[in-house]
């Protein structure tokens, strides 16, 4: 049987093979073979079961210990807080909203659809606007662009994702309770689940002046701002293991062990249908199952969700969860690719609990590299890892190049390119003469700074063939990006065509189009 011994002190037990718990390791390794086959990249990976760990993966550097940006997992943090100011009767779902910020609509002739916005109407995002507000002023003061900007819908009556509202909500936890966001949770609910590591958070520019922001624009979120809201929309970072046990206590309506955390009856709301999301993305039925309180449904259940396939996916029927944090900006409908292959690979695989001697416990190797081996479930084959551009046809020579490229048709004027056989580098020169530097590996990754920024990243790169380099970038940490440089020679190497790929959110924007060049060099 599973061993019950707790995790980290958490009351969160663990199996010592998924088997154990009915979740078989052919259905496990057939669900990352077909996450890497769709070429999703993926950094962790934990499933349990009745409330027992059956299953953890990692693709190093990431490791048990290591915070993850959760994007807008973040959401549904946010919505178990108003939950239980809710229970402890601070708030009610009904209040307006406007209430809570007298200094902001003093003297303001308010429209009507924001005078009656209601608490309930932001968790449901059925907000008066039909997007985010503060990615549409010049404004960082997040919570202020939400009654400056001209509402277009009365509230309460459609979903739209609005990433401004679940800010307002943050906002109003922090003013009735006097504490941050992270401190907030953490002293209300998540040491009560015996979380390890607690959360971190990014917050709203609020009060900072441009020169103060770095010249980033005002829809950008910061390290550090005592002046800011916590970025509860977006803006937190947990470790997977911790999530998992976020997921487990909104999985058990709020309760961990004989402790009702949050009200049954506000979990049960929160996770449940509230309103219609039919109309939003075409062809992926798993958005289209109806919101919650900052929680989607799904065909199955629901999840909490974040960009870039942040899942914390919850399956009462099974007593289900299963946990996936990873990059996937840019590959659309990479959400569904996830649920797709759990609905096909993993329910109709489940079984009951099986007795040890049934248990498939072959083949098993440690999850993530540093890790001890009393911290990690061991893993199946395959293991994750961030992909690595595969090795093609080598030139036996290797490259070493210049190149001047078309003015205007990129942020750069010249490239550099290098290619050996162990490694290599991309020079791009810019107007200005400075010079980013992509170092990276053949068959392997090279760790570097992301230039401009400083943000780790590991990079490989090769020949694909006799005339094609690609490059792929991975960036790790507060802020994720994939970028992918492709450099197209003529066959006598004399002119070169860059492909800049860059799928971030509100940065690295250079890194992206497409230019001509000749070498110089």
């Amino acid at each position: 049987m599973p061993s019950r011994g707790e995790l980290g002190g958490s009351g969160l037990a663990r199996a010592q093979t998924p088997d154990e718990l009915g979740v078989p390791t052919a259905a496990v390794r057939a669900l990352i073979k077909r996450l890497q086959h769709r070429g999703l990249i993926t950094h962790s990976l934990l499933i349990a079961r009745d409330g027992v760990l059956a299953y953890e993966n990692y693709a190093p550097p990431y490791g048990p210990r290591v915070p993850h940006r959760l994007y807008s997992i973040s959401k549904s943090y946010v919505a178990v807080a108003v939950g239980t100011l809710i229970d402890d009767g601070w708030l009610r779902l009904e209040d307006p909203v406007m209430q809570y910020f007298p200094e902001l609509i003093t003297g303001v002739d308010l429209h009507p659809y924001l005078a009656a916005a209601r608490v309930e109407d932001l968790l449901t995002m059925r907000s008066p606007h039909a997007a985010t507000t503060y990615k549409r002023a010049r404004d960082p003061d997040w919570v202020r662009t939400f009654f400056t900007v001209p509402p277009s819908r009365p509230p309460g009556m459609l979903f739209a994702y609005d990433t401004s509202a679940t800010v307002v909500l943050t906002a109003i936890v922090e003013r009735l309770s006097g504490l941050g966001l992270v401190d907030y949770l953490m002293d209300r609910v998540l040491r009560r689940i015996g979380v390890e590591h607690g959360l971190t958070a990014l917050f709203s520019p609020t009060g900072m002046t441009p020169a103060r922001r770095g010249g980033q624009p005002s829809t950008r979120e910061v390290l550090n701002n005592p002046n800011g809201v916590t970025h509860g929309g977006s803006g937190l970072l947990g470790t997977p293991r911790d999530l998992l046990r976020f997921a487990q206590l909104c999985l058990n309506d709020g309760r961990w062990g004989a402790d009702q955390i949050v009200s049954t009856q506000y979990m049960r709301a929160a996770t449940g249908y509230q309103t219609a999301t039919i109309h939003t993305h075409p062809g992926e039925p798993d958005n289209q199952c109806g919101y919650g309180y900052q929680f989607w449904r799904t065909r199955h259940g629901f999840a909490a969700r974040g960009m870039g396939s942040q899942v914390a996916l919850c399956v009462p029927s099974q007593a289900l969860v299963i946990v996936t944090t990873g990059d996937n900006q840019g590959i659309p409908g990479a959400d569904q690719i996830f649920f797709d292959a759990v609905w096909e690979e993993v329910l109709p695989a489940l079984s009951s609990p099986a007795s040890p001697a049934a248990s498939d416990s072959t083949g098993l190797a440690p999850a993530a590299r540093g890790a001890k081996a009393s911290d990690v479930i061991e893993a199946t084959p395959p293991s994750l890892h961030l992909p690595v551009v595969p090795t093609g046809e080598q030139r036996p020579e290797g490259v070493s190049a210049t190149f001047a490229l078309a003015p205007a048709q990129v942020a750069y004027v010249g490239l550099t390119i290098r290619v050996g056989q162990d490694d290599g580098e991309l020079r791009l020169q810019g107007l200005d003469g400075t010079v980013a530097r992509i170092p990276f590996g053949v068959g392997r990754h090279r760790v570097h700074p992301l230039p401009g920024y400083d943000y780790e990243t590991y990079s490989s790169g090769a020949w694909i063939d006799p005339r094609t380099v690609h490059i792929h970038s991975h960036v790790l940490g507060h802020f994720h990006a994939q970028i992918r440089f492709t450099l197209t020679l003529t066959l006598d190497g004399q002119r070169v065509i860059l492909m800049m790929d860059g799928a971030a959110e509100m940065f690295a924007e250079e890194f992206s189009g497409t230019a001509n060049g000749h070498r110089i060099g």
